[in-house]
């Protein structure tokens, strides 16, 4: 700085008009005068009035101590702690080092134009306070400092003016009245680095940061921005980084959100890259022959406007989101996003040469308008890209509606999870020339909501049926061994297949515990027992394709039997009252969530007439038939999404026919053990059980014919105590059962 600016009494006029003008500021004599210090010394005491020339390389330390400048040169070194620095010499700085290094900790700096110059010098700033009225700190070409909890403040004009050289920021705070930060004066090879960490930067009237001077006849500017874990930009005019004609920035952003605009001029360059847990909300804008570009990875998110910038990238998950009809140049996507509508309003997206692979594209669609957004490719276009159609539980009244096209037929597009659930249909996408893309309502499915409503509606029967089975094993124990009141507790789980008749298929697996009393009853020579019985039981419901339901059951019912020990006749019945708990959680072709639940009540009975036959050796068989009937309460429900579902009173009329086989084998001492194996064939001969989703009448029952197979063991410790433990198997039309089994105790009194 060769020049000066003469002033006389005003030194922050003189230092504003030098930072301007980008010359220096020549003060009156008296505002120079200070003690050489040129070996190591240590200050004590406050001496506000002293100023300090240090030299030859001196260390200077100073604890608890004040004064009003100090200039540092030759390698010389500041180590102040706990002070006070309250003044300037006669460039307008409190401390300037040139040549030299600064370690301040717990101290307050304050000038009436700048705190700190360094010229080809290093600071470390902890935990203190730099105030200037004109800049809070000026850093020149190859000079650092690290700021760790610290403040900067320059009141009229910056908080921080840097050349190029470094600055590392942690948990600080940077303000100025105009600017936050200005870098300046930066060229050739000079590039100014600027790291934020968790620090905060106030703009005042002015952008954040802003790059290169902004006035007449200013210096260009270069940097590298790094902002991460937390920092915050905050700029009166709304422009968080700004960079003038001809200067250039690049701003890497992790760990921050920030709301607000980056800006570049005529003939400058921007780069912005977004990476993990960082987003935007704002715009990025450039002028005339500038290059600009944007880069999104890791999941970081951007909301706003592309002007004139020409490379648009977006990797792993990130997402931009527009908010108006879009025109971008280039755009290329691996495994990004791009959100096009919001619901509110359909949006165009027209871009240039589209390239990468795995990208996806989310569009909303009004399919009862046919309204949607819409994705144009007029140049060049290639890789494989997923269009992610919002998903609704509203019908569609529109069975074919553009969604995508490419002038050259390029580039490849396909439905997320290959469908798009609209009510109680899925869609598929379609292309007659692989070059316009739309949904086709010509072929469609039961969309997994209208599945997971038909699953629900339909799943009662088969938990009834399934807690009933405890209870039969139950009844046999008393024929075997029932001479005595007692009681008894059942652990129970089975596996069911279902496929039903409106072609919606489901896995249900199922878990529960019934506990009861018996006794026998004092009429009929001991040959009936009666007794109550209370469970729960519950059957989770997989319908694949990531939706999935729940029905908890809670149940009580009464149960008796009848045998005429001399003939071997017997029957049994029951009577159970059921309260289920229905959940459905529907996964989405949009890769969102929708959920509904609803309770209902059923009542059930079952009649089962057979004859206990003895045979040589303790052998046994046992033919029987069966009947039994469920009547569950209609309802309808709704899931959050909009899809309504309405279920008629479901009944069952299951009919079975079968025999068991076992043999008695006896230990001694009152014990003894019972193996055995039963077959049967079953029908269901309920038909109709009609569900109506969104008006759309389904058939719902389980109608058919399948074969039981079961086998087991009972085992006899004495008059007090028995086990049973079985294992079941089922195969039908409509029903297949791949397991089931089922333990439990006796205990008599």
């Amino acid at each position: 700085m060769g020049k000066h600016v003469e002033t006389s009494g005003q030194p922050a006029r003189c230092l504003r008009l030098a930072v301007a003008l980008g010359v220096g500021c020549a003060l009156p004599g008296g505002w120079a005068q200070a003690i050489s210090i040129d070996r190591d010394t240590q200050l004590e005491g406050s001496h506000p009035s002293l100023s300090y020339e240090v030299s030859n390389g001196a260390t200077v330390t100073g604890s608890g101590t004040a004064f009003k400048f100090a200039n540092l040169v030759d390698q010389s070194t500041l180590i102040l702690t706990s002070s006070t620095v309250s003044g300037m010499n006669s460039q307008g700085f409190a401390l300037d080092l040139t040549n030299a290094s600064a370690k301040l900790t717990g101290v307050t700096v304050q000038s009436a134009d700048s705190a700190l110059w360094l010229k080809q010098s290093q600071a470390e700033i902890n935990g203190s306070s730099l105030v200037g009225q004109n800049i809070g700190v000026t850093l020149s070409t190859g000079s650092e400092m690290v700021l760790d909890g610290s403040q900067v403040l320059g009141t009229d004009l910056a908080g921080l003016y840097m050349g190029g050289g470094k600055v590392v920021a942690n948990g600080s705070s940077i303000t100025g009245g105009e600017f936050g930060i200005v870098i300046e004066d930066t060229t050739g090879s000079d590039v100014a680095t600027l790291e934020l960490n968790g620090t905060q930067v106030d703009g005042g009237t002015g952008p954040a940061i802003q790059v290169g001077i902004p006035f007449t006849g200013g210096y260009l500017g270069q940097a590298v921005i790094t902002l991460s874990n937390g920092t915050t930009l905050s700029s009166g005019s709304g422009e968080l980084v700004a960079v003038t004609d001809g200067s250039r920035a690049t701003v890497n952003v992790t760990g921050s959100n920030l709301e607000g605009d980056l800006v570049a001029g005529d003939n400058a360059a921007l780069a912005l890259s977004l990476g993990q847990g960082a987003s935007l909300v704002g715009n990025v804008r450039a002028g005339d022959n500038t290059e600009a570009s944007v880069a999104l990875a890791d999941g970081a998110r951007f909301t706003g406007r592309l002007e004139n910038v020409a490379d648009m990238s977006i990797a792993s998950g990130g997402v931009w989101s527009l908010v108006e009809d879009t025109t971008q140049q280039n755009l290329r996507l691996d495994g990004g996003a791009v959100t096009l509508g919001d619901g509110s309003a359909f949006r165009t997206l027209s871009v240039g040469n589209l390239n990468g692979s795995g990208g996806q594209f989310n569009l909303t669609t009004d399919f009862a308008t046919g309204q949607t957004d819409f994705v144009e490719v007029t140049g060049t276009s290639s890789g494989s890209h997923v269009l992610n159609v919002q998903s609704t539980g509203s019908d569609a009244s529109q069975t074919h509606i553009d969604v995508a096209r490419t002038a050259d037929g390029g580039a490849d597009f396909s439905l997320l999870n290959g469908r798009v659930d609209l009510g109680t249909w899925s869609y598929l996408l379609a292309s007659e020339d692989g070059k316009s893309w739309y949904l086709d309502g010509s072929e469609r499915a039961v969309s997994p909501g209208a599945a997971s409503a038909m699953a629900l509606f339909n799943t009662a029967p088969t938990v009834w049926y399934g807690e009933l089975t405890t209870l039969r094993s139950r009844m046999g124990e008393l024929r075997w061994r029932s001479t005595a009141p007692g009681a008894w507790v059942r652990s129970y789980g089975n596996k069911f297949n279902v496929a039903t008749s409106a072609g919606v298929g489901y896995r249900q697996q199922q878990q529960g515990v019934s506990l009861g009393i018996d006794t026998p009853l004092p009429w009929g020579d001991g040959q009936w027992i009666a007794g109550v019985l209370a469970g729960y039981s519950q059957s989770d419901l997989d319908l694949q394709r990531g939706t999935d339901g729940k029905v908890n059951s809670y149940y009580a019912g009464a149960y008796a039997t009848w045998l005429d020990s001399r003939s071997g006749y017997y029957v049994d019945a029951l009577i159970k009252a059921n309260r289920f708990r229905n959940k459905a959680d529907v996964a989405l072709s949009d890769g969102g969530r929708t959920n509904g639940d609803y309770n209902t009540l059923g009542i059930g009975a079952s009649v089962e007439f057979g004859r206990h036959i003895n045979l040589p050796q303790g052998w046994f068989v046992e033919p029987y038939g069966q009947l039994s009937s469920l009547v569950v309460q209609g309802r309808d429900f709704s899931l959050d999404n909009g899809l309504n579902a309405d279920g008629e009173r479901a009944h069952s009329l299951l009919g079975k026919a079968g025999a068991t086989v076992g043999r008695t084998l006896e230990l001694g001492e009152g014990r003894s053990v019972q193996p055995y194996v039963r077959a049967a064939m079953v029908h269901e001969f309920a038909r109709g059980n009609n569900v109506t989703v969104n008006g759309n009448r389904f058939n719902n029952d389980l109608a058919g014919s399948r074969a039981e197979l079961g086998t087991g063991l009972a085992v006899n410790f004495g008059s007090r105590l028995q086990a049973n433990v079985g294992f079941d198997y089922a195969h039908g039309d409509a029903l297949e059962q791949p397991w089931g089994v089922n333990a439990g105790l006796r205990y008599n009194w």
